[in-house]
């Protein structure tokens, strides 16, 4: 009776949440599509100043999403990343079906995680021919959490192993942080999914102790969310508001407002 009232709950959130990010303005959602993406690269900076790769021949691993609106915008944090010379895994939900759409192919309850790498601007998987601009710079690996299955700005399908092989779902245990989609949040590190665990299944093959960070607006981070066993919390929410660190319990909590110039929440 409790899964199914949380799950009804999660339901109605989504529907009023998604309504509610559709009905943006398009000035408004770039406007907040470019205050968070400062919040985001400037985490990203300091998280990769402080925790630079140990093996320069090899990227530093970030999970990451090709995000889709009413979504907030991923595709300048990408991009950055790919400049900063970071390796990027993206989700699959298994081979793609020519003539498929991406809709059919969205993530549900009976698809398994795994992931493949995006290609960089060289073409090949994980490089970029642009020079190392940021210190600690060595390659980051990016994994993306974003919806599998979702037409692709870099060359490719999202999910569809048509230029990279996949990887298997143990690929996620090399990110060094995971970038996450949702619908809402809360600050003890709840997450609002997309439904059907997908993402949460996923996440059982990252240590805990990787940092995982949400991106929303700023409205959609609400005081509590109907929970259920298998949830996974997360570390941080990045909004166009700023930074909210979660102090995860079985995580390890970053202290991102000494290493950047944007106030915690």
């Amino acid at each position: 009776m409790i899964r199914v009232v949380a799950a009804d709950l999660k339901t109605a959130l989504r529907q009023r949440l998604r309504a509610q990010r559709a009905a943006l303005p398009a000035a408004v959602r770039q406007q907040r599509d470019d205050a968070r993406t400062a919040v985001a690269l400037a985490a990203f900076q300091a998280w990769l100043t402080d925790h630079p790769a140990t093996d320069s021949a090899q990227p530093v691993t970030i999970a990451a999403y090709d995000a889709v609106q009413p979504e907030p915008d991923t595709a300048a944090i990408i991009d950055q990343l790919d400049r900063w010379h970071c390796r990027v895994l993206l989700p699959t939900v298994g081979p793609a079906r020519l003539g498929t759409s991406s809709l059919q192919r969205r993530p549900t309850s009976n698809r398994q995680p795994d992931w493949t790498v995006r290609l960089g601007r060289s073409g090949d998987p994980g490089q970029s021919p642009g020079p190392q601009s940021q210190p600690g710079s060595a390659s980051p690996t990016v994994a993306s959490l974003g919806s599998p299955a979702r037409q692709s700005r870099y060359g490719t399908l999202q999910g569809d192993s048509l230029t990279a092989p996949t990887l298997g779902p143990q690929a996620l245990a090399e990110a060094a942080v995971i970038l996450l989609p949702g619908w809402g949040g809360t600050r003890r590190g709840d997450r609002l999914g997309t439904g059907g665990g997908w993402y949460d299944r996923a996440l059982t093959w990252a240590p805990t102790s990787t940092p995982r960070w949400l991106l929303l607006n700023a409205d959609e981070v609400v005081e509590r969310l109907p929970a259920e066993p298998w949830d996974q919390l997360v570390d941080a929410i990045i909004t166009e508001s700023g930074w909210i660190d979660c102090h995860r319990a079985d995580g390890s909590p970053w202290d991102f407002g000494s290493r950047t110039g944007f106030s915690t929440r």
